[in-house]
């Protein structure tokens, strides 16, 4: 990592690289150069005699600028030398060594400012204070008979496996096959997704089960659509609007209070009022609100299964919009065979617990035919939900409840043999 991303953090062993890299001079280099109090320095033209320098003026400034910069660097290089806890390696390198190691003296200001570099500071000071046999100094000579000990390694394996290759028998040829044919077992694993989400696998059994052309519709209108906004004009145009009643619904049942509204004999007074404070407090978007039917809310606010909810929130038993991860063989997912553990995530839409164990909840906006096609469709999904909160709770489900907004009616699953 750069020195700035390693800021406030720390490491055992911390390896600073690159310290002879000279500083970058370029701000002071130019025509014109600016500091914030000096002001501007410029290079003096004459056009007659057709030549160009710098003045007294542009020199200040860019030495004071070139101070700042230096000082600038002095304040990262301490950053890069206080990350360490327990061991630091400096590495540079430079062509100028021998100058830099008789340079045993204090580190004036006028050493200092001449630095061109890191390197420039860390040997003198490392030198007069007495650490100089912690320097180690690496020659082309030592690095070269390094990497020919290296190569030579190298060469052996290799010169092996040319003497093999070039005997004309039948065990040369099975090692030579042997090494260049050989695949690794678990070639397919490394291709496998990690993380599936539940809503997914839900699509995947819906193309298994209906046919290509005759898939089903999987979103409501809403009953008094909002009218038509093109997509350039900021809308999601007809197609996707009956995807944004799905949402609008979902929202509003999260967030509108079941405790207060179920079974309320002023429903539809209180259920304008907590429409427009969600909507004022942010939770709930003016587009959404438009898309609502409020006749399907005001139906799910007078059924039973409101009222039970009603009754476990005010126990302190009712969940709503719980996300999960678990994990699951593979073969599970994809039938396989495989037993390579995969994630599996979605969001329950709710749950309460009674008597103790767990009604779970769903809420869909399908247009549908009957309750057995709704059943179809979400039985894989609401599975897994069942699982994933009996893994996670230690928890029996007793009841799985798909409601239907399109039909306004709780539609009780029944258990899995």
């Amino acid at each position: 990592m750069t020195i700035h991303k390693s800021k406030g953090l720390e490491f055992p062993i911390v390896f600073v690289c690159g310290t002879a890299r000279q500083f970058n001079r370029m701000d002071t280099k130019s025509r014109m150069v600016i500091h914030p109090e000096l002001g501007i320095g410029m290079d003096y033209i004459d056009p007659v005699r057709r030549i160009r320098g710098a003045t007294l003026c542009k020199k200040a400034v860019a030495k004071q600028i070139e101070l700042e910069d230096q000082g600038e660097e002095l304040r990262v290089l301490y950053v890069a030398l206080t990350r360490a806890k327990e061991k630091l390696v400096m590495t540079g390198v430079t062509k100028e060594l021998s100058l830099r190691l008789t340079q045993r003296n204090r580190l004036s200001f006028r050493m200092r400012a001449a630095a061109k570099c890191y390197l420039d500071w860390i040997l003198p000071a490392m030198l007069a204070s007495g650490d100089g046999d912690r320097i180690q100094v690496w020659g082309a000579k030592e690095l070269v008979e390094e990497e020919a000990q290296s190569q030579l390694a190298d060469a052996e394996g290799l010169g092996e496996l040319l003497y093999r290759a070039s005997r004309p028998d039948e065990e040369a040829d099975a090692y030579v096959k042997a090494q260049l044919s050989y695949r690794y077992p678990q070639e397919a694993e490394t291709n496998r997704r990690t993380k599936y989400a539940v809503s997914e696998l839900k699509g995947r059994l819906q193309e298994a089960v209906f046919e290509e052309d005759e898939l089903p519709v999987t979103d409501n209108e809403p009953e008094e659509p909002a009218s038509y906004v093109p997509r350039f004009a900021g809308g999601e145009g007809e197609a996707n609007r009956g995807a944004f009643y799905g949402t609008a619904m979902h929202r509003a049942v999260a967030c509108l209070p079941v405790a207060l509204l179920a079974g309320n004999p002023k429903l539809g007074i209180l259920l304008d009022t907590q429409l427009a404070q969600l909507t004022k407090e942010g939770r709930l978007t003016e587009e959404m609100r438009d898309l609502l039917g409020k006749k399907k809310l005001f139906a799910f606010y007078r059924s039973n299964l409101a009222v039970r909810m009603k009754a476990a929130s005010e126990r302190g038993a009712l969940y709503l919009e719980q996300p999960f991860v678990m994990g699951r063989p593979a073969d599970e997912v994809e039938g396989d065979g495989s037993q390579t553990m995969v994630l599996l995530q979605g969001i329950i839409d709710a749950f309460f617990i009674e008597d103790k164990e767990i009604v779970l909840v769903d809420y869909k906006t399908d247009r549908i035919q009957s309750e057995e096609e709704l059943v179809m469709r979400y039985e894989s999904q609401l599975n897994w939900y069942k699982r994933a909160l009996e893994s996670n709770l230690g928890m029996h489900v007793r009841e799985r409840i798909l409601y239907s907004f399109y039909l306004d009616k709780a539609i009780v699953m029944e258990d899995e043999e």
